[in-house]
């Protein structure tokens, strides 16, 4: 056997063999390691179920459909749909979460018959492709293909069609038709054609109407994988089977690559399957939730420690900062105190030394009224909402404009002034000034290394924060008609539908106001994505004054909670956006409030607030912005192909659990930026990556359970002062 030490399973990896003809079936754990690479999970007889039923696992449920039905009248497909189950229990020998039928004119459509003969129905194939079904219908004529929406309604069982809407219409894949297999890997798709040995890298994108797109990744022959062997997608893994004559037989494990000229990396494993695995049979690799490591999670720092310590996060996005305009007076660079993560001296932060240059003239960085409160003007800077259009963004990153940007050059954060015809740009705020934030941040884990998603505005990069892209628009779509738009326009799956699809329920949106008369991150980015929630809206979508503040109080939030900001609103905006509306006064009161609340909270211990912002919103920083890995590889808009990223943004981590004064930055190569807040969210609620359908981006993201490095919760409670101006706290000793 090859050595597979460098190479590894994220979760439990199982295979489901079922024996169609009599109904039997057995369960085999999957090790890179083992010899036979397959050991049984079942203990005794297999199970005995229903005969010649179809199988496919999408998120965390396996989906049972009937074919056989179809033959009789009312020519219908029966279906159950059963969660997936941990330790290697079969399960089908669990309750169904959905049981019902479909329509035969669900997949078939307004089509009598797709081969010669029209009473033949077995080609229908039911595909997983990350939070979605492809129903695939491969003759000689054509590739039939259906996408549907994925939803388990876990909160309604027994009751709904976990396919309850189609993503576009039906139509013929292009060249894929008998003969190809599809094997979903990730957000690619490996096509296999075993006749010919020939292989289709496709990049998988629900949003477009043919979700496998042109061009390809890659295509070739692998010689060596004959048509006598059998390939299944496992994991991050192709595992390569050649059938032995009376049961078991002979393996290849290939690792996967959808960027390389041949995807097939290895073999990383070779070896004899045990004589009594029946290769023959449907084999069917599914991954349950990947359980917490004991030994691991009695390590401080260890995602496993994160996992057995915090039981809730908190997201709490704000507006159109950037670290050097908010928090760059945090620390002095010869500050000794800091306890750096990942990071050395000094603390990456602000400078009047740094400057843009325009027509000869400077125009350094300078203190908003010296860094101090007073009651006699508007804690406001700068007056202009800076532009901040990715057209913008780019001119402001790259002095060079966008030329520069196309030919390679790096960023040097020298066009905010030019771009914007202004020298407010170059204002910030002094550590007095914003008392609140600057606080927070110095009590518990600061990262001066976070980057925002993209040069470009809230839409964009709230799109990376939630579901790992832009869905390749780069206009901010927040006013009219674009905004509604904006929301019927199909788009890829959110971080919600991620953890839904794998049996978490426990999230919510909390609201400050509404925008257009919705929550602004439901309208955008959830909406038609899970058809169960969209019918319960409430249970899911609340308000943070009425809904959240109770939530703490009572010690019921939910796991995973997104807070949004007052965007506007009659006593200020609560969000940190600059403009001559943009008193800071109201976000620190609405910050501490959060703060105290989640302190005083009874889940105070087990509860991670992370404080953020989406983007810079054209206000100058001085750190050069990194070239990066696109989110999905064929996007592009405008000549924007996603490989920069915008400036740096304020990102707090807020626990007990986290130390006084902590600096933390990437662990590798690859800044933090918003993509890291979805990696941490799943990799902490256990969802196996190769279910997590966010892009590449994602898959690249560092995580940040670093942090958390305290054995025991720390029992102090800080307090911070409010700031005050002119608008805001009249009775300001100089007021």
């Amino acid at each position: 056997m090859s050595d597979a030490s460098s190479h590894s399973l994220d979760a439990p990896t199982f295979v489901l063999s079922y024996h169609a003809a009599s109904g039997a079936s057995s369960i085999w754990k999957m090790d890179l390691t083992a010899p036979c690479l397959f050991e049984r999970a079942t203990v005794g007889p297999d199970n005995q179920g229903a005969q010649n039923k179809a199988y496919c696992t999408v998120g965390n449920y396996l989906l049972q459909y009937d074919l056989n039905a179809l033959q009789d009248d009312p020519q219908i497909v029966e279906y159950a749909l059963y969660p997936l189950t941990p330790g290697g229990t079969n399960p089908l020998t669990g309750a169904p979460m959905q049981a019902g039928s479909w329509q035969k004119h669900k997949f078939w459509q307004y089509y009598d018959h797709y081969e010669w003969d029209p009473d033949a129905t077995d080609f229908l194939q039911l595909v997983p492709m990350t939070g979605y079904v492809m129903a695939y219908m491969p003759t000689a004529a054509r590739g039939t293909f259906m996408l549907w929406n994925f939803d388990p309604a876990p909160n309604a069982p027994l009751t709904a069609d976990p396919l309850p809407n189609a993503i576009g219409p039906q139509d013929a894949l292009t060249e894929i038709k008998e003969g190809s297999q599809l094997l979903p890997m990730n957000n690619y798709v490996l096509e296999w054609q075993a006749a010919t040995s020939h292989y289709v890298v496709w990049n998988f994108d629900p949003m477009n109407t043919h979700p496998l797109l042109m061009p390809p990744m890659t295509s070739g022959h692998k010689a060596e994988i004959t048509s006598d062997h059998i390939l299944i997608a496992a994991g991050a893994y192709i595992i390569d089977i050649l059938p032995g004559t009376d049961g078991g037989g002979a393996f290849r494990v290939w690792a996967f690559d959808p960027h390389a000229k041949d995807p097939f990396i290895g073999p990383i494993a070779t070896g004899s399957l045990p004589h009594d695995f029946d290769a023959t049979q449907d084999l069917i690799p599914y991954q349950p939730l990947r359980p917490v490591d004991v030994d691991q999670a009695a390590v401080p720092g260890t995602m496993d420690f994160m996992r057995s310590n915090i039981e809730h996060v908190v997201v709490y996005m704000l507006e159109s900062r950037t670290m050097d305009s908010v928090l760059g007076w945090l620390h002095a660079q010869d500050a000794a105190d800091i306890n750096y993560i990942n990071a050395t001296a000094p603390y990456a932060g602000n400078s009047t030394s740094y400057k843009n240059t325009v027509k000869h003239a400077d125009y350094p960085v300078y203190k908003f009224e010296g860094g101090t409160l007073s009651a006699k003007f508007v804690l406001a800077s700068p007056a202009i909402d800076p532009f901040h259009a990715t057209s913008d963004c780019i001119a402001q990153q790259f002095s060079g404009g966008f030329g520069a940007y196309l030919d390679g050059a790096e960023a040097d954060m020298g066009g905010f002034v030019s771009n914007n015809l202004s020298g407010e740009v170059m204002a910030s705020f002094g550590k007095e000034q914003l008392p609140v934030i600057n606080g927070i941040a110095g009590s518990y884990a600061v990262c001066d290394m976070w980057f925002s998603s993209m040069p470009g505005g809230t839409v964009p990069n709230r799109a990376f924060a939630l579901s790992g892209s832009n869905n390749n628009v780069i206009v901010n779509c927040e006013g009219e008609p674009q905004y509604s738009q904006y929301a019927n326009t199909p788009k890829r799956q959110p971080i919600w539908k991620v953890l839904q699809n794998n049996g978490m329920t426990d999230w919510k949106i909390y609201y400050s106001v509404l925008w257009g008369g919705a929550a602004f991150s439901y309208q955008l980015f959830l909406r038609n994505q899970l058809p169960s929630v969209d019918k319960d809206k409430d249970s899911y979508v609340q308000s943070l004054k009425d809904d959240f503040f109770a939530d703490v109080a009572a010690g019921t939030l939910p796991r995973y909670s997104f807070v949004e900001p007052a965007w506007i609103a009659p006593n200020g905006a609560t969000s940190y956006h600059p403009g001559a509306a943009g008193d800071m006064v109201p976000g620190e009161v609405a910050l501490k409030t959060l703060f105290d609340a989640v302190m005083n909270g009874p889940k105070w211990d087990s509860t991670a607030l992370v404080i953020t912002f989406s983007k810079g919103g054209g206000v100058f920083d001085h750190v050069p912005t990194p070239r990066t890995t696109p989110a999905w590889p064929q996007d592009e808009a405008a000549g924007f192909k996603y490989d920069v990223l915008g400036p740096r943004v304020p990102t707090i981590v807020v626990s007990p659990r986290v130390k006084e004064n902590t600096v933390f930055r990437s662990p590798d190569k690859t800044p933090f930026e918003a993509t890291s807040l979805l990696s941490t969210l799943l990799e902490w609620s256990g969802v196996p990556r190769a279910r997590w359908g966010l892009g590449d981006r994602v898959q690249d993201a560092p995580t940040f359970e670093a942090v958390f490095e305290l054995d025991t919760p720390r029992t102090d409670r800080p307090d911070y002062p409010l700031p005050y101006d002119s608008k805001y706290s009249p009775n300001a000793p100089d007021s």
